[in-house]
């Protein structure tokens, strides 16, 4: 456990001088009361392989330009410390990689959490200093952890008729450690929700979505939740998509990461663009309505408004490109 302490300072550390975010401008909370680290790194100037014995390997691309070179340095030392502590993420974009994905940029959102009597909510600004002395409770959990939400982008070689790329983006929510606290004393559990929309110059025209839980799912050999059963695909269009998943924190279903996967199709463009990624997280049963902010060739924004705001949290994350 004071490895995961250590861990989640250093990540934090790393990140303080990233960019601040402010999130879910169109909701009625505000939401840029909480405190998150965010960060994306480009990877135009840095190589990626895959290693005989299946390590991630990172480099430097050949570059005359010193100012590139050495912010293409930075990039790779903060990147790697941020696989150091989230294994579970350098497995996701190892996988990526194997499956034969030109990852061209990554951009990730860390949100530190802390028990309050039944539930893990996020961390007030105000309280930021209550966060790092918060002691420990009784129980298998301990008081403090963090959220994080990742999204990696790729550019494919396909190509239709209308000029238009095969992009594939991935979504990805990791809790750093199980969000069980046992006991009759807590409260049923309620779904989360993870939604991702894209520019309106762009078309989504598939999505799936993977999620990973701490126990066995229906047999003894599997830990991945279900299509109609542990998740749902909610809503969705061509420009967005919404799924809700289950997540027990009394039961077996008790949520690892969540990982949602789209297939995009849309004409490369070197304007900056930007895909939009969001979060809920519930301790009761609730509804979560979506509906269209913006709709620019840039983005698609939305608003998010969860049926009962009180006993949930939102975090969101983006990822902007101009490929």
């Amino acid at each position: 456990m004071k490895k995961f302490f250590k861990a989640l300072a250093i990540i934090i550390a790393i990140i303080l001088s990233c960019t601040p975010l402010t999130a879910f401008a169109e909701s009625s909370n505000n939401e840029d009361i909480y405190v998150e680290y965010y960060n994306q790194i480009n990877f135009t100037d840095i190589d990626y392989a895959i290693s005989n014995s299946n390590k991630l390997l990172l480099s430097v691309k050949n570059s005359e330009n010193t100012l590139k070179k050495s912010k293409a340095e930075k990039d790779i030392s903060v990147l790697k410390e941020y696989f150091k502590n989230n294994k579970s993420a350098e497995l996701d974009f190892i996988r990526e990689l194997e499956n034969d994905n030109t990852i061209m940029a990554i951009s990730y959102t860390i949100a530190p959490l802390i028990w309050n009597t039944d539930h893990y909510d996020r961390v007030l600004k105000t309280n930021n200093s209550t966060y790092a002395a918060a002691p420990s409770t009784s129980g298998n959990t301990s008081s403090k952890g963090y959220f994080t939400m990742q999204t990696t982008i790729s550019k494919t070689t396909t190509s239709n008729s209308a000029g238009e790329y095969k992009y594939t983006t991935q979504t990805k929510g990791y809790w750093s450690e199980s969000s069980y606290k046992g006991g009759s004393d807590y409260p049923a559990s309620g779904d989360d929700f993870i939604i991702q929309s894209v520019p309106n110059t762009m078309k989504i025209s598939s999505d799936s979505l993977a999620a990973l839980y701490h126990y066995y799912i229906g047999t003894t050999d599997n830990y991945y939740g279900r299509l109609g059963k542990e998740y749902y695909r909610e809503d969705g269009g061509d420009n967005f998509v919404k799924y809700s998943v289950e997540d027990d924190p009394l039961g077996l279903n008790q949520l690892e990461s969540v990982k949602l996967n789209t297939v995009t199709w849309g004409k490369p463009s070197t304007s900056t663009r930007k895909i939009n990624s969001y979060y809920v997280h519930t301790w009761t049963s609730m509804s979560v309505k979506v509906s269209i902010g913006a709709s620019t060739s840039s983005e698609v924004t939305l608003s998010i408004t969860p049926e009962k705001e009180s006993k949930s949290w939102k975090l969101y994350s983006y990822v902007t490109f101009n490929f």
